[in-house]
């Protein structure tokens, strides 16, 4: 069994994801992550939707669906921050007599892996686990929840 982890913050593949359906007109999807497993049946075990009013969490072997709105969190935190490497090495080696010719190609790609914990009086173990960039993900939420509360304040004044 293997685990498909996909983080995506490309606008053109939410025509792709079917939250787009059950969006509000005014709600955009901000990033989203479908975790699968399986080589040749793969299946969704884990979906995180961002948008700019809420966080939705599914899981969808079981049909349970968590949601949270940006107003409702009171802080977001980032715990188990971790660096994560995938490294290869290949050498080739050629000795003839005195001459010796050595080749080495090397490749190294590493990345920030960690949790976000959204703490808020009406959900108080909502978290987002095995994130890419978590603090990255995290400025975005802040930053979007900021963004909810001014667009609450100004309909608040307007009346």
């Amino acid at each position: 069994m293997t685990n498909n982890n996909s983080d995506s913050v490309q606008p053109t593949q939410q025509q792709n994801n079917p939250y787009n359906q059950s969006l509000n007109p005014q709600e955009e999807i901000l990033w989203y992550r479908t975790l699968q497993k399986g080589i040749f049946r793969k299946k969704a075990v884990e979906v995180i939707v961002v948008t700019n009013h809420r966080i939705m969490k599914e899981y969808p072997l079981n049909g349970k669906l968590f949601s949270l709105l940006l107003t409702q969190i009171d802080d977001v935190q980032v715990l188990n921050q971790h660096r994560d490497s995938n490294a290869s090495m290949t050498g080739v080696g050629v000795r003839t007599g005195n001459l010796r010719t050595t080749q080495y190609q090397g490749r190294s790609r590493s990345k920030t892996i960690g949790s976000i914990l959204l703490m808020s009086k009406d959900n108080p173990d909502f978290s987002l686990d095995n994130i890419q960039d978590p603090v990255g993900l995290a400025n975005m939420i802040k930053s979007a929840r900021k963004m909810m509360l001014e667009e609450e304040k100004q309909k608040q004044a307007s009346k």
